[in-house]
């Protein structure tokens, strides 16, 4: 096992006026130059809307790298290459509902380098119609934890 780098992005301090589409600045100097990355991701999050069942929601972030393809029967329009992975329903009560990702939800992604791109957006979007739309629960607040493995 390599040594681990966590970045931690929390929705508070992320620019944009939605939650589930906000940009991060990150400093990747802290990440060797030399090496490759297996990247694991947890996420946790609360809103104060109830869930749609049958509705999946959708982690994206561009860390600069294309290995990770998100497509749809029509690729051409539907092509993102920034898929983190899925959220799972925690708990939903009433009005609330939570979310989670833990670091063996989601198969890991590998890096070929760290990500050169300063500026990095999260999007949580809903496999209702595309990826492209829009999570229908928009977290009160999230964090969400990226964790660089070196290999």
């Amino acid at each position: 096992m390599g040594k681990i780098y966590n970045v931690v992005l929390n929705s508070n301090f992320g620019s944009g006026a939605i939650t589930n589409n906000k940009s991060y600045c990150v400093n990747w100097s802290n990440l060797p130059d030399d090496k490759k990355f297996k990247l694991t991701w947890s996420f946790t999050c609360s809103s104060n809307v109830a869930y749609a069942l049958g509705i999946i929601n959708y982690v994206f972030c561009d860390l600069g790298q294309s290995q990770q393809i998100f497509t749809s029967q029509n690729s051409l329009l539907n092509y993102r290459c920034d898929f983190l992975g899925s959220l799972k329903l925690r708990a939903s009560t009433g009005k609330y509902t939570t979310f989670a990702c833990v670091m063996t939800s989601n198969p890991p992604l590998f890096l070929d380098r760290k990500p050169t791109n300063n500026i990095i957006n999260v999007g949580i979007f809903n496999g209702s119609a595309t990826q492209n739309q829009l999570s229908t629960v928009i977290p009160d607040n999230y964090t969400l934890i990226l964790s660089f493995e070196e290999l």
